[in-house]
């Protein structure tokens, strides 16, 4: 009861607070924490559609290690391309890959042989790279303790350095969406217990800490379940207690060609053996194969080709000794272990107050994720500290909200591009009145955001004036 207790993380708002001092019944505890404001970091807001452009543009602004975040794996890979293609030297990193590549990915970033990493949030954790100059969010974080700490990898040197978040509004819908899917409807998961039970064959009380072979795949197949559905589902059930899924569930074999397409073809005339196998392979994954691992269910080729599993293991294993491709093959098969007696389905030992009342505070991050972007008036670094519960009384000064303020009060909001503008809409307004939205579109290229800010600049300054909905000649 003596021992001294100290527990330690990197960013927590009132709530996670108050949870940490009570989940470990911390006995009057003294709370030490650092600002967190940094006073060198830049945030900004990008809303924009043309996403990969926007990205080359602000790595030849900023110059130095960047770190590019992305929520799937297939967009780290391409983004990755995209920006080689274009002459800056970029990798991508995931879960997907092998510890040996995630760490010589990881190593070369570091020592800057690499200078953009295109990553989902598996990269960074432990990491402290001091002279990394841009931070940019292609997709939303969950909620703003990522994007705090996500972001704060830039600049810890205490130079100058930027995170920017590039959104669109199909971003926000794609959050929500992604939110649903964690937290399926009670009806959902009820669905998916029955079916693993009677797949399982498992009787009412019976299996606690039993482990089963688990095809989850197979039994979607049998009870015509849908398979993202079922997946969260049963990872919800798993959060829940109620069972164990092992790390082969999560993590099927992969496997990447490592010749050429007219190598792989003079092996086919030479071993027709294999033909079969490989043409198989090609059908279902395409030329992907060729460029990066991709997983495979030996039992889906196994039915597909009418032969034995185990002779498609020991193929492809031939194939590897061959040095055809690369086999990572999962560790043993997909297991289940029911930590509780199988209950009935409509009878499920979950506390469904606390699971909606987690649903309701994991919405409220999304929240304010959501408020975060949208707003355009607050310091954002202000908004971020009173997230924690913190009161920073001065604005930073240097976030996209504080020098739009500043630009706006000095008169010089639009410094580039002011006197074409505004020859444009004089031009325009020569033969009468336009409508607002006429104007708008007559200003492109600029973004409509862009255009209507122009318009609120030149109205400001009584350059124009807006009467109904019409923009006049002052």
């Amino acid at each position: 009861p003596e021992t001294p207790c100290i527990a330690l993380t990197a960013s927590a708002n009132e709530e996670v607070k108050k949870d940490i001092i009570e989940k470990l019944a911390l006995r009057k505890p003294a709370v030490f924490q650092k600002s967190f404001s940094r006073a060198n970091l830049s945030y900004s807001v990008l809303w924009e559609q043309n996403k990969e452009m926007r990205l080359l543009k602000m790595l030849e602004k900023i110059q130095g290690s960047a770190i590019i975040y992305v929520r799937n794996r297939k967009k780290t890979e391409s983004i990755a391309q995209f920006l080689l293609q274009n002459d800056i030297a970029a990798d991508f990193y995931h879960a997907g890959l092998l510890p040996k590549q995630r760490n010589e990915k990881q190593l070369a970033w570091i020592n800057n042989h690499c200078r953009v990493m295109v990553a989902t949030n598996a990269f960074g954790m432990g990491i402290d790279k001091s002279d990394v100059r841009l931070v940019i969010h292609v997709d939303l974080p969950d909620s703003l303790e990522a994007y705090y700490q996500e972001a704060g990898r830039a600049g810890r040197d205490e130079l100058k350095a930027f995170a920017c978040i590039l959104v669109e509004e199909k971003d926000l819908i794609d959050l929500k969406s992604q939110f649903e899917k964690q937290f399926p409807e009670p009806e959902i998961l009820m669905r998916t217990y029955q079916a693993m039970s009677n797949f399982l064959q498992l009787a009412e009380g019976a299996g606690e800490l039993a482990v089963f072979d688990f095809d989850w795949p197979e039994m979607c197949n049998r009870f015509k379940l849908p398979k993202t559905e079922t997946y969260y589902a049963l990872k919800c059930l798993e959060n829940e207690g109620l069972i164990l899924l092992n790390e082969s569930t999560n993590n099927p074999s992969k496997i990447k060609i490592n010749v050429s397409t007219t190598e792989m073809y003079d092996f086919q005339i030479r071993n027709p053996k294999f033909e079969s196998l490989l043409k198989c392979l090609l059908r279902i994954h395409g030329g992907l194969i060729y460029s990066e691992f991709v997983a495979i269910d030996e039992l889906q080729i196994a039915q597909v080709l009418k032969t034995p599993q185990q002779e498609i293991e020991r193929s492809l294993a031939l194939l590897e000794k061959f040095e055809l491709l690369d086999y990572d093959k999962k560790s043993g098969n997909p297991k289940i272990t029911f930590l509780t007696p199988r209950a009935s389905a409509k009878d499920l030992p979950i506390p469904w107050n606390e699971y909606f009342d987690r649903k309701k505070k994991y919405f409220k991050k999304i929240e304010a994720i959501e408020h975060f972007v949208k707003q355009e008036i607050r310091c954002r670094t202000q908004q971020i500290v009173a997230y924690f519960g913190e009161n920073l009384h001065q604005n930073c000064g240097i976030c996209d909200v504080c020098i739009h303020e500043k630009r706006n009060k000095s008169g010089k909001a639009y410094p580039e591009g002011n006197l074409e503008v505004k020859e444009l809409m004089l031009k325009y307004l020569s033969k009468g009145p336009v409508s607002l939205q006429t104007m708008v579109d007559c200003l492109r290229p600029l973004s409509p955001k862009e255009a209507a800010r122009m318009i609120q600049y030149f109205l400001d300054t009584g350059i124009i004036k807006l009467i109904d909905e019409e923009i006049y000649k002052a």
